[in-house]
Formats: structure tokens, sequence, C-alpha cells
């Protein structure tokens, strides 16, 4: 091996690479001349071996994922939307805000998420494979482009390799992967953050620029960008750019900030966030714990923010403050740095943690865990001899082991909400979706037994339980009106009348039972009160419109569509 003196590298025949000093230092290139052993495998080819294994090891690990259905917000998301099945066009797409029908806005705009849903339908329609396929691929390709850069960072040998794996094969990434609505928009925004990077490091400032406002375009994480690209010259490569440079990276974000902006309005997230400081040093261990120690990896997280002024909080501070520090006198500049990547990317979920119903999320820790293998990549060479590299590479097996056991929990959502009951009995959130995934499939009894256990756990209080009731017996009956079973639909119905008697749903289901069985006087009665109940419901005048069509008043028709429509403007569907 020839260096300048202060540089390593391993040795290969007659290439020039840029060299690093071992605290992680960019220094001048080292030229490598010809070694005389023979069979030495070029730079290239060793690295598109690891390549190969790094995307291997993830189709084999996740494979399983092909065989999941839609879960959760797919159906509302990708299943229902007529966005993504192309109904309104590409440009509507573009140009909507990200909403969940029936639910309303989500206040994020993420186009470039959408067009991939899009893409997909065009490709494979509405089979899941095919959506959880284009997932795997993403994630496959993040981890190929986190290896990468390590490889420009770090330096060769088995540490990148060793530190991607621990990335690409943690069950912390599963959520993502596995989650098409939830997990799309942060694999494409990891991507393209990483591709970003990449060629900020190259000087290619127009590709970099770009990269960054794809990024942003797939999740709000992805403004975050500048900031970390000058921490990367800051730390690693010892100093600031030009400030054309970081110009180029925000003017398109300022661009994007300003679409969003004409074409949605602010948004509920970049209004009224609260920033959870009580939660925050707390949230910073949980999620450490969790990329670090995967057994410790649940479906569900619920706990409560501590009070400024407690021991937990001055604890959790500590225990942030403690590892900052040592982050700080670590020698090798890629810890630091990781921990820079980590703290950033951890800040969206920080600061929107308060506003749901379960503080914590795995598929947020997805860009953060980006940062731990950088540091990791700065830390395992410290431990010097190929006897310590056992040591990753027994716990990448171990995670990838548990990995594809936590791959089938997002198989469907009966499986996915029994084992998000199991992990947090006291949330609320597992009850509710199991109970309504049991309605939609006719096991009433079931659902009823779900719902009593969360009050019985004292998840869901007396009127929460009450109208997850109302929900499911609705659910339930428009089951049985679509396979033409209208007497235990009715009975259902009635169910959920003697509880609330101006439910709309309800009384909307009612007056479709009616208008089956004729009497179209009674279904108009029932859509008229709906109507009256929620004046801003468009759904009422639509079935009103069919109702009058049916009775042959063209008129009466025209007038209920045109409410209809113009509701649905105002709800912005």
């Amino acid at each position: 091996m020839v260096t300048d003196g202060s540089c390593w590298q391993e040795s290969f025949p007659a290439v020039q690479i840029p060299g690093y000093t071992k605290d992680g230092k960019p220094c001048t290139t080292v030229v490598v001349r010809e070694s005389s052993r023979g069979g030495m495998v070029p730079p290239m080819s060793r690295q598109a071996i690891h390549a190969v294994i790094i995307v291997t090891l993830v189709a084999v690990t996740f494979g399983g994922a092909l065989g999941n259905g839609f879960v959760w917000d797919d159906l509302p998301v990708i299943v229902d939307n007529p966005l993504v099945k192309g109904g309104r066009g590409v440009v509507a797409l573009l140009a909507a805000e990200d909403t969940i029908p029936g639910l309303g806005s989500t206040g994020y705009y993420r186009p470039l998420t959408y067009l991939s849903f899009y893409l997909d339908h065009l490709l494979w329609g509405g089979r899941a494979a095919g959506f959880h396929a284009t997932n795997l691929a993403l994630h496959a390709g993040v981890a190929v482009a986190v290896y990468r850069l390590l490889i420009a960072v770090s330096g060769g040998g088995a540490v990148p390799l060793l530190a991607t794996l621990l990335f690409a094969l943690n069950p912390v990434t599963v959520e993502a992967a596995c989650f098409i609505a939830g997990g799309r928009n942060t694999l494409l925004c990891a991507l393209f953050a990483l591709l970003a990077l990449l060629t900020h490091r190259r000087g290619s400032t127009g590709l970099a620029a770009l990269c960054v406002l794809a990024a942003a375009a797939s999740k709000e994480a992805g403004f975050l960008l500048p900031p970390l690209l000058l921490a990367h010259d800051v730390v690693l490569a010892g100093g600031r750019r030009s400030w054309r440079v970081y110009a180029s990276q925000v003017l398109p974000l300022a661009a994007l900030l300003g679409v969003r902006v004409a074409l949605v309005g602010v948004g509920a997230n970049f209004s009224g966030v609260s920033p959870g400081l009580s939660l925050a040093p707390e949230l910073v261990l949980r999620y450490l714990a969790v990329i670090v120690v995967p057994p410790l990896h649940r479906v569900a997280y619920l706990f409560a923010p501590p009070e400024l002024i407690s021991l937990r909080f001055a604890g959790s501070l500590a225990g942030c403050a403690l590892l900052a520090l040592l982050a700080l006198r670590c020698r090798n500049r890629l810890v630091p740095f990781g921990g820079v990547w980590f703290l950033l990317f951890l800040l969206p979920a920080v600061a929107v943690a308060v506003r749901y119903k379960l503080p914590m999320a795995d598929r947020h820790a997805y860009l953060p865990a980006i940062g731990i293998a950088i540091l990791l990549s700065g830390v395992l060479p410290a431990a010097a001899g190929r006897v310590w590299l056992l040591v990753p590479a027994c716990l990448a097996a171990l995670y990838a082991g548990l990995t594809v056991v936590a791959v089938p929990v997002w198989k469907d959502n009966g499986t996915l909400f029994s084992r998000m009951v199991r992990d947090e009995p006291r949330a609320e959130t597992g009850y509710t979706e199991l109970a309504s995934h049991l309605a939609r499939r006719g096991d009433m009894d079931g659902a009823e037994g779900v719902v009593a256990r969360g009050e019985s756990a004292g998840a869901l209080s007396p009127p929460l339980a009450r109208f997850v009731r109302l929900g499911m017996y609705c659910r339930g009956a428009e089951r049985l009106l679509e396979e033409g079973r209208l007497d235990e639909a009715e009975r259902l119905v009635g169910k959920a009348l003697k509880l609330e008697p101006d439910f709309v749903p309800a009384l909307v289901d009612a007056g479709s039972i009616a208008a089956r069985r004729g009497d179209l006087r009674e279904a108009i009665r029932l859509f008229d009160r709906a109507a009256a109940v929620q004046p801003d419901d468009p759904t009422p005048h639509y079935n009103l419109a069919e109702v009058y069509r049916l009775l042959g008043d063209g008129v009466a028709a025209e007038r209920e569509m045109a409410e209809y429509l113009r509701r649905q403007k105002r709800a912005g569907n």
C-alpha cells in the first residue's frame, strides 16, 4: 500500500481514488500502485459484488411482502382514490393536496409520491403485489445508495457493507417497506436525499439541486437537505462551498413551497404544529433504542409527554446531552455527521408527535436509521481485526431473522391490527381499526368482542366505543346491502339508529335499503333528513339525484346533482 504518509486505503491495482485519514477527514488523492500479488479483485468489481449481496439479501429478507395485501391507509389512499386510478388526469394528480377520500385533507403536498402510485396502477392495476414490488425495489435502491455513500465517506473494505446491512435488514425498516401508503413517501425521499448528497460530493450542483427538489416533492423531510449538505461540507469536507451552491438547492425548494401554497394553501402541517418540546429528548432516545436494539420494535407505541419539570424529562435530556458529547469527542468525523443526520431527520417526527394518537411509528425511524449507519461506519474501524467484524455480521443476521418474522404482520388488516392490540393494549387505534375490519368481513360478533375488550382495557371511552359501534354497524350493513341481503342489512342499520337517530351514514344506508325495496318516497325522506342533519355532506344529495331520476323527475334530479357537485367541490374531494 502506498500513501502520502497520512492517508489509508486498501491496495488495488493501478487506481486513483480519494483518500481519507483515519479520523474520517479527506486528504490528497492516493496513488495506489500495482500490487505484486495476483488475483486481486479491482475495487469497482468488489463494490459491484457487495451491491449484489445487498440487493439479494434485501430481496430474500423482504420477499414475503409480495404476498401481502393492501392495509390500513392503503385502502383510502390507493385502492379507493380516483386520483391514483387516473380518473382526473395526471395534471389533477400533481396539483392535488394529499387527501384521504372520505376523511379529507392530511395537510401534505407530495406530488412525486402520488405520481408513483399512479404509475404503479398503470403497471399493476389493483394488484397489491405490484405496489409491494415497487416498495421493495425502492428499499433495495436506498440500501445500495447507502453503501455507495459509505464507500465515498469511509473508504473500502467490509465496514461499509456491514453498516449498510445493519440498516437494510433492520426490522425497524419493515413498516416503510411494507406499508405502501405510509412508507412510499419515505422511501422516495430517502433515495433522492442520498443521491443529492452523492452528487453534491462530486460537485454536480445542478443534479444535486434536482435531487433535493425530488426529495422534497416526495416528503416534507426533503426540505431539510440544504442544512444537511452544509453540515456535510463543514464536518466532513472541512469548509463551506460557495453560496451559489447552496442557493441552487434552496431556490427550487422555495419554488416548490410557492406551488404548494398556490395550489392547496398553507395546509394543516404548516400551521399550528406543536414542537412537543417536553417529548423531544425522550423520542430521540426511544427512536435510537428501537433502531439499535430491534427486539424493542413494536407495531404501536403509546406514551404521554412528560412535564417540562420532571425527572423523566431531565433524565431524557441528560441522556441526549451525554450522547451528543460522546459523538463530538469522537476522532472520526463520520460519528458526529451521522449524529447530525439522525437528529435532523428526526425533527419532523418530533414536531408532529403530539398531533397523533400514537407518538411513534417505525416508518419515521427509516431516514434517521441511515444516520446511524453512517455513524457505525465511523465506529466499526476502531474495532481492530477481522474477528471484531463478526459481531456486526452476526447482528445483521439477527436483524434479518427478526425482519423475516415482522414482514407477515403487514399481510392484511386483521393480522396487523391484532398485533397492534397485542403490542399496545392501551392504544385505541388497534381496537377501532380491527373492529372496522371485522365488520367489513361480516364478523359482527368478533367486532363487538373487540370493542368490549377495548372498553375493559381502558383504551376506548364509552363515547368512543359508541361511535365505533355506529361505524361498524353501518359498514356491515353496506356489505350486506351489496350482497342483496336486505333484511340483515336493515337490522344492523336499525341498531345504529337506535344508538344515534341522527347518525348520517345510518340514515343514508336506511334510504338505500328503502330504495332497493322500491319505497322511493321513504328513501327521499331519509336522504332529506340526512342532508338536513349534516348540510355539508354531499352524499345525501347524490342519492337524492338518483332517486328522483328513478321517479322520472329530471328537474329535481339535476338540482340535487348540482348541489352534490357544489358541496363536493367545497369539501375538496
